[in-house]
C-alpha cells in the first residue's frame, strides 16, 4: 500500500527552485553566469539579514514578535529558494555555453570536412548495427581527452575552438560485419578503454531528436588504436567487465532463441540497442517500452533481493541498508548509468539509508534529493527526454496515486480499515494500488508522448497492469539465472530458458495489447498551450481527489 508521506518537505522546494533555475539559465543564455552569482550573493545576504533579526524591523517595517517571526521565516525561506534558483541558473548558463561551443565547433568541422584525431575514453557500451549495404557499425560515446588535426600542422589553424577537455562526442566506427561478433578478427573498442580515432564529423538525423546528431565517423581503414593512457579507472573497467560477463552468461543455452536472449539482456542489463526493431515497436504500441529502461522496477527489485539476503545473513535493517547502497550504485553504473537508473538508484539509496540516519523514508523528499544531485552534476540533463520522462512519471505516482487509490478502494468496496482482509495477495487489495499507479504514470506522461512522439496510448493503463508484473518476474528469474550461472554453470542454460519463456509470454501479451483498436492513436504533436492546459486540468483533478481522499479518510476513522 502507498504510505502517506511527511508534511514538511524543504527538499521539494529546493528541487523546484533548481529546475526553475536550470530552465532560466538555459533560456537566458546571453546572461553571463557572473550576473547570476551576483544575484545569488544579494539574496543570500538578504537571507542572512532575515536570520539575524529576531526583534525590531525587517526592511524598515516594524514587526510584532509573533508576526515578525512568521514574516522573517517566510522571507528567509524565499531568500534561500531564490539563492538556489540563481546558483542553478549560473551553473546551467555555464554548461549551456560549453555545450553550444562544442556543437558550434562540430558544425564547423562538418562544414569544412577537416579530418581530426581524437583521443579519449569510451564511456558507453558500443552498440553494433549491421549496415544494409554490407559491413557493420559500432556506435558509442567517447570522453575526449585530446583533439587535434589529422592532417598535420598545416591544418592546425583551421581547427575550430573546442571547449576545455574533457568533453563528450559520439563516435560511429565502421568496419566488416565480423566486427560485431564476440570473436572479432581484430580488437574492437570496448567500454572503459582508451582509444584514438581519426575521421571526419558527420551529421545524422535520428527520430525523437530536434537537431541532427553530429558524430565522429571513423573506420578500420583510418588510423586508430588503443591508448592505455586514456583508460578509465580500474574499478570502472571492472564493472564493465562484469556487465559483459553477465551478458554472456544470460545467453547460455539460448543459441536458438537470439531474440529472447537480447530482450533478457535489455531487461536486466540495459542493452536496449540489441532489441529487434519489430519487438521494440510492439512494446511501444502497447505503451510498455519503458520496461527496458533500467528504473525503479529494476533497482527496487535488486534492492529488495539484496536486503532480504543481508537480513537472512543476520545483518540488522540499518546495517543492511548501508551495505546495499554501494551495491545499488554499482548496479546503476553497470547497466549504463542512464538518467532513469541514476534517479532510481539515488531514490533507493535515500530510502534504504534513511533508517541508518534515524529518519523516516519519504518518496517526495527522496525524488527531490535525486533531482538536486543529478542537476548539480549536470544541469543539461533537464533537456534529456529520459530524465524528464522518468521524473515526471514518478512525480505523478507520488502525488496522484494515494488519492486515486482511495477512490478505487471505494469504487471496489474495499475500505481503508480492511487492510488485512483477503490475505496479502488478495485481488481487492492489489488492484486499487496497481491501477492507481498505472493511471497516475499514464496521466502525467500523456503530454510528453503526445508532444514528442505524436502518440496517445490509452491502452497503456491496462497493459502495464499485466506486463509490469511479468517484467518483474522476468527480472527475478534473470537474476536467479545469473546467480545459477556463477554457482553451477551447467545449470545456467536451464535457468535462462525459464527466463526466456517469460520473455516470450511478455512479448505475446504486449502484442495482444498493441493489436487492440484505438489503443495507440497517432495525433498531431501537442504544442505548449495544449500541454499546459492538460497539466492545469490534471492539477485541478489532483486537488479535488486529495480533498475527497481526506474526507473519506476522516469518515473511515470515525469519531
Amino acid at each position: 500500500m502507498i504510505v502517506r508521506p511527511a508534511k514538511h518537505r524543504p527538499l521539494a522546494g529546493f528541487a523546484l527552485a533548481a529546475v526553475s533555475g536550470c530552465l532560466l539559465g538555459l533560456r537566458e543564455s546571453s546572461v553571463s553566469s557572473a550576473w547570476w552569482f551576483l544575484a545569488c550573493g544579494t539574496v543570500f545576504l538578504a537571507a542572512a539579514a532575515c536570520s539575524g533579526r529576531r526583534t525590531g524591523s525587517v526592511g524598515g517595517i516594524r514587526l510584532a514578535n509573533a508576526g515578525g517571526r512568521t514574516l522573517r521565516s517566510v522571507l528567509r525561506a524565499a531568500s534561500l529558494l531564490a539563492a538556489a534558483l540563481f546558483v542553478f541558473a549560473a551553473h546551467a548558463s555555464r554548461e549551456g555555453a560549453r555545450e553550444r561551443l562544442r556543437r558550434t565547433a562540430l558544425e564547423a568541422l562538418h562544414a569544412s570536412r577537416i579530418p581530426i584525431c581524437a583521443t579519449g575514453t569510451i564511456v558507453t557500451e558500443p552498440s553494433g548495427f549491421a549496415m544494409p549495404q554490407g559491413g557493420g557499425r559500432l556506435s558509442f560515446r567517447m570522453r575526449v581527452r585530446a583533439v587535434g588535426p589529422a592532417g598535420g600542422e598545416s591544418e592546425a589553424s583551421l581547427l575550430p575552438v573546442f571547449p576545455k577537455v574533457p568533453f563528450d562526442i559520439d563516435v560511429d566506427f565502421y568496419g566488416p560485419v565480423s566486427l560485431l561478433g564476440d570473436a572479432a578478427p581484430r580488437p574492437a573498442p570496448e567500454a572503459g578503454e582508451g582509444w584514438q580515432f581519426t575521421g571526419r564529423i558527420q551529421s545524422r538525423t535520428l527520430p525523437g531528436r530536434r537537431e541532427p546528431l553530429l558524430s565522429l565517423r571513423g573506420s578500420v581503414r583510418e588510423p586508430h588504436g588503443r591508448d592505455a593512457s586514456a583508460d578509465a579507472p580500474s574499478w570502472r573497467r571492472t564493472l564493465w567487465d562484469i556487465r559483459r560477463s553477465a551478458a554472456r552468461r544470460l545467453s547460455w543455452g539460448l543459441s536458438r532463441h537470439p531474440r529472447e536472449a537480447s530482450i533478457l539482456r535489455a531487461v536486466l542489463l540495459g542493452y536496449r540497442a540489441e532489441i529487434p526493431a519489430e519487438v521494440r515497436e510492439v512494446f511501444a504500441e502497447s505503451g510498455t517500452i519503458h520496461l527496458f529502461a533500467i528504473s525503479g522496477l529494476h533497482i527496487m527489485l535488486v534492492a529488495s533481493l539484496l536486503h532480504a539476503g543481508l537480513q537472512w545473513a543476520g545483518l540488522s535493517r540499518r546495517t543492511s541498508g548501508l551495505v546495499a547502497i554501494p551495491v545499488l550504485v554499482a548496479y546503476a553504473i553497470l547497466t549504463g548509468g542512464r538518467p532513469s537508473a541514476q534517479r532510481a538508484c539515488l531514490m533507493a539509496a535515500f530510502f534504504v539509508g534513511a533508517p541508518a540516519a534515524g529518519r523516516m523514508a519519504d518518496g517526495i523528499s527522496a525524488l527531490a534529493a535525486a533531482a538536486l544531485a543529478l542537476l548539480a552534476a549536470q544541469p543539461l540533463q533537464l533537456l534529456d527526454l529520459g530524465f524528464v520522462f522518468s521524473f515526471a512519471s514518478v512525480s505523478g505516482i507520488l502525488l496522484l496515486a494515494p488519492s486515486l487509490e482511495t477512490l478505487f478502494r471505494s469504487l471496489f468496496g474495499f475500505r481503508a480499515d480492511d487492510h488485512d482482509g483477503g490475505g496479502r495477495w488478495s485481488l481487492r487489495r492489489w488492484l486499487p494500488a496497481a491501477l492507481s499507479v498505472s493511471v497516475s504514470a499514464w496521466a502525467v506522461s500523456v503530454p510528453i508522448t503526445a508532444g514528442v512522439f505524436g502518440q496517445f496510448v490509452p491502452v497503456s493503463v491496462v497493459s502495464n497492469l499485466v506486463v509490469i508484473p511479468m517484467g518483474a518476474a522476468t527480472v527475478r528469474v534473470a537474476v536467479a539465472a545469473w546467480g545459477v550461472g556463477l554457482a553451477a554453470p551447467p545449470l545456467a542454460g536451464v535457468a535462462n530458458r525459464a527466463a526466456a519463456w517469460l520473455v516470450l509470454a511478455m512479448v505475446r501479451v504486449s502484442g495482444a495489447f498493441a493489436a487492440i483498436p484505438g489503443g495507440n492513436v497517432r495525433v498531431e504533436p501537442w504544442g505548449p498551450v495544449r500541454i499546459a492546459l492538460w497539466y492545469a486540468v490534471l492539477c485541478a483533478v489532483a486537488f479535488a481527489l486529495h480533498v475527497r481522499a481526506t474526507m473519506v479518510s476522516g469518515a473511515d476513522e470515525g469519531p
